[in-house]
């Protein structure tokens, strides 16, 4: 759930809570019902639907309040190993109403995901399907054996994994190809006030390119005004959250019907097209035939067990592992996101088609360069 950085904390939050009282909500966080899950939604720009939540910590003993200080203060004190178990069990307790179709997020610190504490919550869970894990306040953290190993065990019980893009934390492209998160995050700093800084322009289409190249989705948080809105739509960001959209709440929240409409008037201005509307079907097989290739002007897509692509045969013969030849990008990436990534590559593979995933990395069609060109030409 959001733990340390808060950004999406409600506005009757003054100065936060007393130093005098942190001690004692942090002792009731601790005692069985002492978190409450607020949450606040998450909505795909380009349809305007709602399609996750995040779940947010709130304290019974103060509910309005920023859990920030709380979270300093259990960790100074040695417990934050046992305030982040609390908060994940009362994150995904809301599983068990979270409505069809959605994910949720929860946040965690890389630290203590391997912790007994910790594992205890989440094998209590068993399937963590529909489960996004943020890994936040990782900021020199050993991208160790133990962490990858941890972060597979999760994907493997159906989890992914959401990383923050901004400030001190994961900008370094080895962690970001070590961790392959599904979703790269910007937070409130990079967001604010995008519409009239330049810069903060420009840093987040660098990273809307990289999150191609990585296959995941771009998710900004924080998005409070119409002009934030409309400039990273335009800028190709996949996801949005904040005040503008929609308030933590306590129970599920809705986005109003007007802000439906606006969000998909802004996605229809800016190229909101997603590559759904490009896709064609390309030949594929799950095994490596001698001397196989793909028919003229085409790839052969060869899938692992899984359905995910694993590499690819060209009109040549030439095997190329996806990583190294063209890469994936999510089906529902923006067009205008998608020729940034594809006119990017080396040369040799520039205009190899686009091999398309679905939010899960499994296989769902190719679109051909020459289809996106042609699309953003017709605009």
């Amino acid at each position: 759930m959001g733990t340390h950085r808060d950004v999406t904390a409600t506005p009757l939050v003054g100065a936060g809570i007393r130093a005098g009282d942190v001690d004692g909500v942090l002792e009731d966080a601790l005692l069985p019902g002492g978190v409450v899950a607020y949450v606040q939604c998450i909505v795909d720009l380009a349809r305007g639907t709602i399609v996750g939540y995040e779940a947010l910590a709130r304290f019974r003993r103060a509910a309005q309040e920023s859990p920030a200080g709380v979270f300093a203060a259990a960790r100074n004190r040695g417990r934050l190993t046992r305030l982040e178990a609390a908060t994940l069990r009362a994150g995904i307790a809301r599983l068990d109403t979270l409505p069809a179709d959605t994910f949720l997020t929860v946040n965690v610190s890389p630290e203590v995901l391997a912790t007994r504490e910790v594992r205890e919550v989440l094998e209590e869970r068993g399937s963590l399907r529909r489960v996004v894990f943020d890994l936040t306040e990782h900021s020199g953290v050993d991208l160790g054996t133990q962490l990858l190993d941890t972060l597979g065990e999760l994907r493997a019980s159906g989890a992914r994994v959401a990383v923050d893009h901004g400030g001190t934390t994961y900008t370094r492209l080895h962690d970001l190809q070590a961790l392959r998160p599904d979703i790269l995050m910007l937070d409130r700093a990079m967001v604010s006030g995008v519409d009239r800084d330049p810069t903060r322009r420009m840093q987040i289409e660098l990273v809307a390119n990289l999150a191609c190249q990585l296959d995941a989705q771009l998710l900004a948080e924080g998005v409070e005004t119409l002009a934030e809105l409309d400039t990273i739509s335009r800028l190709g960001v996949h996801l949005a959250q904040g005040f503008l959209l929609a308030r933590p709440a306590p129970e599920w929240p809705i986005v109003r019907e007007q802000t439906t409409a606006l969000l998909q008037t802004i996605a229809a201005q800016h190229g909101g097209a997603t590559l759904v509307d490009l896709l064609q079907q390309a030949p594929t097989t799950t095994s490596l035939g001698h001397g196989e290739r793909a028919p003229r002007g085409e790839v052969l897509v060869v899938l692992d067990a899984e359905h995910r692509p694993a590499s690819i045969i060209d009109e040549l013969g030439r095997v190329l592992g996806v990583e190294q030849s063209t890469g994936t990008v999510k089906v529902r990436s923006q067009v205008t996101a998608a020729a940034r990534y594809a006119t990017s590559r080396p040369g040799p593979t520039r205009f190899l088609p686009l091999v398309c995933t679905d939010d899960g990395g499994r296989y769902v069609g190719v679109v051909r360069v020459d289809a996106v060109l042609a699309h953003l030409a017709s605009r």
